[in-house]
């Protein structure tokens, strides 16, 4: 498939990104920050669901799935959600971007930087936006966001949701 790789282990990953992809290469792995995984993991032994809210390839997703937990993984980047798909189909999974209101937005991928995709006003992608609170999820103990400069919007799809947990 054009613009992905797999990886010995057959995790997807994204051709000519410099950074998750290229850690992910090094370490065989999408699950390339173990450091940051066992600092994480005391505060999650409580928690039952987790909200990814930018899961880019899934290297947090996986992560959170290895280890027992139900995971709602929302990324909007289209290419990448291919291979989150890919790479943890048991999460539920939303091909969106986490926003203050449900629509379409503009969005901008960057082939060296999965990772930096982001929102933009003019940008050249249509994408589909969800506002988490109008969703029938399961209800998370732990929020990972990652958007870019997009976490104010994310955070007032959601708060309605945080209050209420």
């Amino acid at each position: 498939m054009t613009g992905i790789e797999e990886l010995p282990n057959k995790q997807w990953i994204l051709e000519g990104d410099t950074h998750i992809s290229k850690w992910s290469r090094e370490w065989g792995t999408i699950k390339c920050d173990p450091a940051l995984f066992d600092i994480m993991t005391p505060w999650l032994k409580d928690v039952d669901v987790v909200w990814d809210i930018g899961a880019c390839i899934g290297d947090h997703t996986r992560f959170y799935l290895d280890i027992g937990k139900k995971v709602v993984a929302v990324e909007p980047n289209p290419l990448a959600f291919q291979c989150l798909t890919h790479n943890c189909p048991e999460a539920v999974l939303l091909n969106a971007a986490a926003s203050a209101k449900s629509g379409t937005l503009r969005f901008i991928t960057y082939d060296d930087n999965a990772g930096a995709s982001r929102v933009l006003k003019d940008g050249p992608i249509e994408i589909q936006a969800v506002r988490m609170d109008d969703l029938d999820l399961p209800v998370q103990g732990f929020v990972k966001i990652d958007a870019e400069g997009w976490e104010y919007e994310v955070l007032s799809g959601m708060t309605g949701t945080l209050r209420a947990n």
